[in-house]
């Protein structure tokens, strides 16, 4: 009979297994995951930074026959140099958000303070050299805000770049050829922390091209985010 046939294909579909569709192995990220993995991806890659340019001191690596002994006479200003190099060529990966920023400049703290450790350095120094490169690494955050597409991003990479190794460039010609540019050297944020690593924390010289660099940015910041601002009130209306 059909009905009869029609209940016992019922009872059977009921005593199958329901089977649940797996889940998408590449599934889309929910949006609270894609917004911790946008911060801490990047802490992620400048951890590992900062701990290869902490372990090259402590194992002792030289990397001329004229380098100071033992190596770890030199931890910090190893790690100063490597901090500003690699925060200026990879700025746009590293903070792509405010509390991206936040988390790379609060770990910079612990690693300058185990290279003082290693290379003996005054503590005054070892904080003076840490708010320096706060303030440097602030300024870098708010650019990444301000450049949002890929050709400004690129623009801003090679700027900071020229900036921060530039001044080392000058830094080196001033010492090998004379002092006719020394007064310049201190443009390059290197040059101005390695400066306040050695005890020169206090001298002007050092800090004004650092903070005439964050007025300017600060002033860029909120040119920018008024017209952004301007622009989407008039789009909604």
């Amino acid at each position: 009979m059909p009905g009869g046939a029609g209940q016992e294909a019922g009872r059977i579909d009921k005593l199958r297994p329901r089977l649940k569709m797996p889940t998408p192995m590449f599934a889309a990220p929910s949006p609270d995951s894609a917004r911790h993995s946008s911060a801490f991806s990047p802490l992620v890659l400048w951890l590992v930074i900062l701990l290869l340019a902490l372990l090259a001191p402590a194992a002792g690596v030289q990397f001329s026959d004229k380098f100071p002994r033992p190596a770890e006479r030199l931890a910090l200003e190893e790690m100063i140099v490597i901090q500003i190099a690699f925060s200026s060529l990879l700025f746009p990966l590293l903070m792509p958000t405010i509390s991206a920023t936040v988390l790379v400049i609060v770990a910079t703290w612990p690693f300058l303070q185990l290279a003082g450790v290693l290379s003996s350095a005054d503590a005054v120094n070892v904080i003076t050299v840490a708010v320096y490169l706060s303030v440097w690494l602030a300024i870098l955050g708010l650019w990444r805000m301000i450049l949002r597409s890929q050709a400004a991003l690129l623009v801003g990479v090679a700027g900071v770049s020229a900036l921060s190794l530039g001044g080392i460039l000058l830094w080196y010609l001033a010492n090998e050829f004379g002092a006719g540019a020394a007064g310049w050297t201190e443009i390059s944020p290197i040059s101005g922390a390695l400066a306040t690593a050695h005890g020169k924390g206090g001298s002007p010289q050092v800090w004004a091209p650092m903070l005439a660099l964050a007025a300017v940015s600060i002033t860029v910041g909120l040119i920018v985010w008024l017209s952004r601002r301007r622009l989407k009130k008039q789009s909604k209306a």
